[in-house]
């Protein structure tokens, strides 16, 4: 998906959205550390300049040393994170939002 600098960014899943729900673009990481969080805060704010509304996944592994102050980042820029370990609620988390 090409964003608003013209840079093109591999978006994991894309979920079409209609009239009530934006579309939901999903990323998944296997670490999460700082680094990973700006790129994925420039890659989400690029698309959205281009794209108006979307809503900002990340799936992230939580079997392995993550950055909690990444987690806190993200859900700072409105990008909503879901553990790996939730994986079995994932389809209610993401109906949720």
């Amino acid at each position: 998906i090409v964003g608003i600098s013209g840079y093109e960014h591999n978006i994991d899943f894309a979920i079409a959205g209609d009239s009530k729900n934006p579309e939901k673009l999903i990323k998944t990481v296997n670490l999460l550390e700082r680094q990973m969080m700006k790129s994925l805060v420039f890659t989400f704010i690029d698309i959205e300049r281009r794209r108006k509304k979307i809503n900002k996944i990340v799936i992230f592994n939580d079997k392995v040393k993550y950055s909690e102050q990444s987690v806190t980042s993200l859900n700072n820029y409105n990008i909503k994170t879901i553990p790996w370990s939730s994986k079995n609620k994932i389809d209610e988390i993401l109906k949720a939002i």
